[in-house]
């Protein structure tokens, strides 16, 4: 074997070690929300076009990591008073939701739970602008398998609303209900069932923390009552546990995302 060919043979062999797989959105469908109001991100969106369906092919934009990192640094700050609010937001939805599948950075998890509970639902409360207001709902309807997302035998929670979600991949099978009043409260809490095999499965969950610099001490998280140690991986707190139905976590963020002001008026 000649020096070329052996290392051809370590460069792709480091390649398939070292890159990490990409994370799989759990599909719309195995989500139900259960709010009752405009944070209800299937209803709001269904309210625009009773028609509409999750649709993942929207959300490929590249699968090119420095295309998607160079559009991202391009974005612009939205706000209420931003020209084609509706489009910008949902653009940079799909340009976070790539990047987080690529990177497993909860920076981008982050940007999409912002996006959606503030300029999508805002673009289609206030536009008067129908393609606007349509681009906004389908943003929503695909934010919802954005919710939750796997890679092996991880879980990744990217952020946080009141739902059930039914999981299953090769390596999982659950059911996952949340119950937590975000964006108005900051506790939030996570009940396991329907866990396949029944004497429990290992592996991670990932659940996505406010920016900032986190550890045990300053955000505790608890597990069936009991406070538990986590490692801080790319802005998620890592838990590894042997999940049995019946098991939960709980812990509270810093701050709900909603003020009491604004969630008044929603």
């Amino acid at each position: 074997m000649t020096m070329l060919k052996l290392f051809t043979i370590l460069t792709l062999l480091c390649a398939s070690i070292c890159s990490k797989a990409q994370m799989s959105f759990v599909p719309a469908d195995s989500v139900m929300l259960w709010t009752q109001d405009i944070t209800n991100f299937r209803n709001t969106a269904l309210s625009v076009s009773p028609t509409l369906k999750e649709h993942i092919s929207t959300m490929v934009l590249a699968n090119n990591r420095s295309a998607l990192e160079t559009a991202w640094n391009k974005r612009q700050a939205l706000s209420s008073e931003s020209p084609n609010l509706g489009f910008e937001a949902a653009n940079q939805l799909y340009t976070a939701a790539q990047l987080l599948r690529h990177t497993h950075d909860a920076e981008y998890a982050r940007a999409i739970q912002n996006l959606a509970y503030f300029p999508l639902l805002q673009s289609i409360e206030s536009s008067t602008s129908a393609p606007e207001r349509y681009a906004a709902a389908q943003a929503l309807m695909n934010a919802v398998s954005m919710l939750y997302a796997t890679e092996g035998s991880n879980l990744y929670i990217n952020f946080y609303a009141n739902s059930s979600a039914f999981i299953h991949t090769d390596s999982l099978s659950f059911q996952l209900d949340a119950i937590t009043a975000m964006p108005y409260d900051e506790r939030v809490k996570f009940r396991f069932s329907r866990i396949r095999p029944q004497k429990g499965a290992r592996f991670k969950v990932h659940l996505q923390l406010p920016e900032g610099n986190w550890d045990a001490k300053n955000l505790p998280i608890y597990c069936n009552g009991h406070e538990v140690s986590y490692k801080v991986e790319r802005g998620y707190a890592v838990i590894e546990n042997v999940w049995q139905s019946g098991y939960e976590i709980f812990f509270d963020l810093p701050a709900p995302l909603y003020s009491e002001a604004e969630a008044t008026n929603l």
